[in-house]
């Protein structure tokens, strides 16, 4: 996933790191519907905007919420760290 993680210039240049947690809203066949992120993870420098689209390009790879090994809709926080490599 960190791969595919475009970190933002302007963060990079004012050397911002930090995790920023997204909220994950998955239906019960597992395809995100919403993800947004939590106020209180925010940092700016468009950090949160770069967060939201990489979950989104891994739209087809989380696993699906079970109960009673049924699927289910279900929500989770998903930690995405910002780090420069120094």
């Amino acid at each position: 996933m960190y791969n595919n993680l475009d970190y933002p210039e302007g963060a990079r240049d004012a050397c911002k790191e930090g995790t920023v947690a997204a909220r994950i809203l998955m239906n019960d066949e597992g395809t995100v519907l919403n993800a947004k992120i939590r106020n209180d993870s925010l940092l700016g420098f468009d950090l949160e905007e770069a967060a939201v689209n990489v979950v989104a390009l891994f739209n087809d790879y989380w696993c699906l919420g079970l109960i009673n090994c049924e699927p289910v809709q279900s929500e989770f926080v998903f930690p995405i760290q910002f780090k420069l490599v120094k």
